[in-house]
């Protein structure tokens, strides 16, 4: 793993292992993020990417993956959450309709969305807070 702030930006693999640690179902970190955030974000730094990053870079990516899947849960308010693969332009498509309608997308794409249910993102987050967006 190259240094993260050096590469100035994360990995998919590096952002899987980081919402692993914080959001997955075998986390010991996800209840003491609610209380020290701070203190977890230096944990991970250093014992998860043996400082390779900093705590400030963890909490950073953190907040936006925060801030990409409330734009996701905006979407999924206005279109439902439907199943099945539906192709990037489609997706393109109803997130703008969305946009339109006064829904809060902010930068989402349909690239962005696929990516986030492929990579299991979205799984992860889903399961910790789908039920309690209000707690991110």
């Amino acid at each position: 793993m190259a240094k993260l702030e050096d590469q100035g930006n994360w990995s998919d693999e590096d952002t899987k292992l980081l919402l692993e640690t914080l959001l997955g179902s075998d986390s010991q970190l996800y209840e003491k993020l609610m209380v020290n955030a701070k203190n977890v974000y230096k944990k991970v730094a250093s014992t998860v990417f043996d400082d390779h990053c900093s705590p400030e870079s963890v909490r950073g990516h953190y907040e936006q993956l925060q801030k990409v899947f409330s734009y996701i849960l905006n979407f999924e308010l206005m279109t439902g959450n439907g199943g099945g693969d539906p192709d990037v332009d489609k997706l393109d498509d109803k997130i703008e309709n969305a946009w339109t309608a006064g829904k809060d997308v902010g930068t989402l794409s349909g690239g962005m969305l696929k990516k986030w249910y492929v990579e299991g993102w979205y799984r992860l987050f889903n399961e910790q807070l789908g039920e309690h967006p209000g707690l991110m």
